[in-house]
C-alpha cells in the first residue's frame, strides 16, 4: 500500500542493456516486448501498476510502455 494510501506500489524491474549501442527501434522493439512479458505474467496493468521514469529511461520509453497497455 502506498503511503498515499492508494492501491498502487512501485516496482522495479530491468534489462541489462547499453542503450547507446541499440537503435532507437531495437530500443523500442525492447520496451515494448519487455512490456508485454511483463503484462502476459500478470506483473503489468492500468490496473496495477503506474508507470514512471527510471535512471536512462524518459517520458519516451513509458510512451512505448503505455502503448502495450
Amino acid at each position: 500500500m502506498a503511503t498515499a494510501n492508494i492501491p498502487f506500489g512501485g516496482s522495479h524491474g530491468g534489462i541489462e542493456v547499453n542503450p547507446m549501442e541499440l537503435s532507437l527501434r531495437e530500443l523500442e522493439a525492447l520496451t515494448k516486448r519487455f512490456a508485454r512479458e511483463l503484462a502476459a505474467a500478470g506483473f503489468f496493468s492500468p490496473a496495477i501498476d503506474v508507470l514512471g521514469p527510471d535512471v536512462a529511461t524518459s517520458g519516451r520509453e513509458m510512451a512505448w510502455m503505455m502503448d502495450v497497455y
